[in-house]
């Protein structure tokens, strides 16, 4: 037992010194791989990327990847990928094209007006046309 106890001593030492000698710049975290990459895969898809092609990609089953994004990122893949179109939502309504806010919720991403005025609702705490 005094063996197996030096060498876990030991062990945990080395551990300790990777740990702190592990520098990162300030404001900058380490992410999972996977959630590196499913970041950049909604990014590019404006959320468009079905759910299993995701996890898929990123090489993870899906349940996985929703636990360890939800950890890191703080927000359920759901919710991001509501963000993602939101965001390409206003570009699209105050873009040059002057689209109406059906056509622009459409091409943003949404399945349809409800499921759009029901994130917009979650997101800003009222209906689309009472913010416009």
């Amino acid at each position: 037992p005094d063996w197996l106890n030096a060498g876990l001593r030991q062990l945990l030492l080395r551990c300790w010194r990777e740990q702190d000698n592990h520098t990162t710049a300030p404001g900058e975290t380490s992410l999972h791989p996977a959630v590196s990459r499913a970041l950049v895969l909604l990014q590019e898809s404006g959320g468009e990327i079905p759910s299993a092609l995701l996890s898929k990609q990123c090489g993870v089953t899906g349940p996985h990847l929703s636990r360890i994004f939800h950890r890191e990122v703080g927000v359920p893949i759901r919710r991001y990928r509501s963000t993602v179109r939101l965001a390409r939502f206003w570009e699209l309504f105050r873009g040059p094209l002057r689209l109406t806010l059906m056509e622009a919720a459409l091409e943003a991403g949404f399945g349809s007006y409800t499921q759009f005025f029901r994130v917009f609702r979650e997101a800003y705490g009222c209906s689309p046309r009472a913010l416009l």
